[in-house]
């Protein structure tokens, strides 16, 4: 019970400190692209986290995803967070469900599957899941979800898949810490490619 509330209170305190950082990617990533001011991903704020993408002694950098502190507020005493793997080895992957296509598996770094085009309708609502310590895009809670989702609306469902990243023992918690914000800046820069590329209008960032 206790290892258990310690664990729950860890990955929220990571939430927290990973909300800006993430938010600051996406934001950065459309200011790139030249999204309008007004589209619906743009209700992210900046803040000083930007002083975290100047490499430092600390900073673990990888091409197209930036540079990550590891510096206070992100580790602390009560939570050692470790840099993060390279994202060749976290692996972060997708699985895409439909109404027409069902579990398939679509590459989305460091290059864009040629299928989402194909697979991918851009004028339905996308809804995009995380697995979380431990775990795999498989789990029965995240099918379940999807089965129940795509019955009642007619929806682009996309699984991130990062279980290389998330370990197989909770001696790895720590590690996954850092894994996650590689994670986030995959997935910012794929959202971009749906919007700015297959004209992914549905994809919000309130819903992810």
């Amino acid at each position: 019970m206790f290892i258990q509330l310690l664990v729950s209170i860890c990955l929220w305190q990571s939430v927290i400190a990973s909300e800006s950082y993430l938010n600051y990617i996406v934001s950065k990533s459309l200011d790139e692209l030249g999204i309008e001011s007004d589209h619906p991903c743009r209700n992210v704020s900046k803040s000083s986290c930007k002083d975290d993408l100047i490499p430092v002694q600390n900073d673990t950098c990888f091409k197209h995803l930036g540079c990550f502190s590891n510096a206070p507020p992100w580790t602390s005493f009560t939570r050692p967070a470790l840099p993060p793997n390279p994202p060749e080895e976290v692996c972060t992957d997708s699985v895409l469900y439909t109404r027409r296509v069902f579990n398939r598996t679509l590459k989305i770094f460091p290059n864009v599957s040629p299928d989402w085009r194909k697979h991918f309708n851009p004028k339905l609502n996308t809804t995009i899941l995380f697995h979380g310590l431990l775990r795999t895009p498989y789990d029965a809670w995240m099918i379940n979800m999807s089965e129940a989702i795509l019955a009642r609306y007619d929806q682009n469902i996309i699984h991130v898949d990062w279980s290389k990243g998330a370990g197989k023992t909770f001696l790895y918690y720590f590690k996954a810490l850092g894994n996650m914000r590689v994670v986030g800046a995959v997935v910012a820069r794929f959202i971009r490619f749906l919007v700015v590329r297959l004209g992914g209008g549905g994809v919000h960032c309130k819903e992810i």
